[in-house]
């Protein structure tokens, strides 16, 4: 664990920074991690924590590939205006099932359940996401991929829908870059981690990082094979 004071003037500060992830044993591993923050200044008092717990599973021998992160999050701050405080519990559940060499399929589900009081008022609101992904590998290089959400918030009763296309190349071992458009897209930060859902053109990058891949990342591997 990390812990850190601070100690002016104008205010009192600390903040707390820990963690804890066990190997992959029988395909499973453990993560958590927690950060957590305080304020005490003349105007104003706040207070921010947030605790991550992650499970994977990823057996040798098996097609599906599942991922589940539960989330806490605590805001509080209080003024010479008033005070708020929100309390989100966040939970995201991946799957990803490798249908055959050149096809798969993820799944996601997402919840979420929020709390939050201004002064006196005091607010709850459940909402969740159902998303999935197909993708088809079309050469050593290329692939193309077929994407759809939806977002319910059950108190507001609002629907809204994500939807798009996207080409995805592969420049290098562990480089991969995506150019996508969604048709119709919404924005919401807490569910958007693995897919980009808002509206319009967007670009994906991911790189898998390993003892090799700095090495790959040489001219001669971002050309194309003649």
């Amino acid at each position: 664990p990390r812990v850190e004071s601070r100690t002016a003037d104008s205010e009192d500060r600390w903040s707390l920074t820990t963690g804890w992830y066990r190997e992959p044993r029988a395909g499973h591993a453990l993560s958590l991690a927690l950060q957590a923050f305080d304020t005490r200044a003349a105007a104003v008092d706040s207070t921010q924590a947030t605790a991550r717990f992650a499970w994977a599973l990823r057996p040798i021998d098996s097609a599906w590939i599942v991922f589940d992160r539960l989330e806490l999050q605590l805001d509080q701050r209080s003024d010479l205006t008033g005070s708020y405080e929100s309390r989100r519990l966040i939970n995201n559940l991946h799957a990803n099932w490798q249908v055959d060499d050149t096809t798969q399929i993820g799944l996601q589900y997402g919840a979420r359940f929020v709390t939050s009081s201004f002064g006196t008022e005091r607010y709850s609101g459940y909402s969740d996401l159902a998303g999935f992904d197909v993708r088809r590998q079309l050469s050593s290089r290329f692939d193309l991929g077929l994407h759809g959400a939806a977002l319910n918030s059950w108190t507001a009763h609002v629907l809204r829908y994500s939807s798009g296309l996207d080409v995805g190349v592969s420049f290098a071992r562990n480089v991969w870059v995506s150019l996508g458009y969604n048709f119709a897209g919404f924005s919401d930060a807490d569910f958007a981690a693995s897919r980009y859902t808002d509206q319009g053109p967007f670009l994906r990058f991911r790189i898998k990082a390993d003892q090799d891949t700095f090495r790959d990342l040489s001219l001669d591997s971002l050309r194309p094979a003649r």
